[in-house]
């Protein structure tokens, strides 16, 4: 290789060189750029971002958590009151139901009446000495439990044999209608 060519040849390498670190200048700033560029971006939404606020809206959403936490505990609550309330009732129920068995095994010919005298006396009273005692008129209303207790043991007890038959217990109102009809 001659001299001339060797020259030509580092003068081509010595551009090609100055050609690649200006392109690798301009990558760079390229690349500086792009980086700036992405931190203004950055720098710019988190001062956008207000710790304060953030702060402020965590707090009102813990509050708004400890509120709807204090609400579901009161309404597990508020369902055991009403289980046992119903555990309570179920259980009034069921001592009313073996009174009334036991008072008919004890009085087979007993009545309504006699039979909520002796389970609520104190429901009684005696209007004047000549007439037997009357019982309050809320054992006679369409909803009372005893009244629908007894005549739904009377579904199945009806006739006792040796002509004894109790008595299907009507409501207070059909009661007054039956007694208009028959004045009449």
């Amino acid at each position: 290789m001659s001299l001339n060519a060797f020259h030509r040849r580092e003068i081509l390498l010595s551009k090609q060189r100055r050609a690649q670190e200006s392109a690798n200048k301009k990558l760079s700033q390229r690349r500086n750029n792009r980086f700036r560029t992405g931190l203004k971006s950055l720098s710019s939404a988190f001062q956008k971002i207000n710790p304060g606020q953030w702060i402020e809206q965590l707090e009102k959403d813990q509050e708004l958590a400890d509120k709807l936490e204090e609400m579901n505990r009161e309404m597990e609550e508020e369902q055991r009151r009403k289980q046992i309330c119903n555990e309570a009732r179920r259980a009034c129920y069921d001592a009313v139901r073996d009174h009334l068995r036991s008072y008919l095994d004890e009085n087979p010919n007993g009545s309504y009446e006699g039979w909520i005298r002796e389970l609520h006396p104190e429901n009684s009273r005696q209007e004047n000495k000549e007439e037997e005692d009357v019982i309050d008129h809320r054992f006679y209303a369409e909803g009372s439990d005893h009244r629908i207790l007894w005549n739904e043991h009377l579904l199945y007890n009806r006739d006792l044999g040796d002509g004894v038959v109790r008595e299907h217990v009507p409501t207070s109102i059909m009661q007054k209608i039956e007694e208009q009809g028959i004045q009449k």
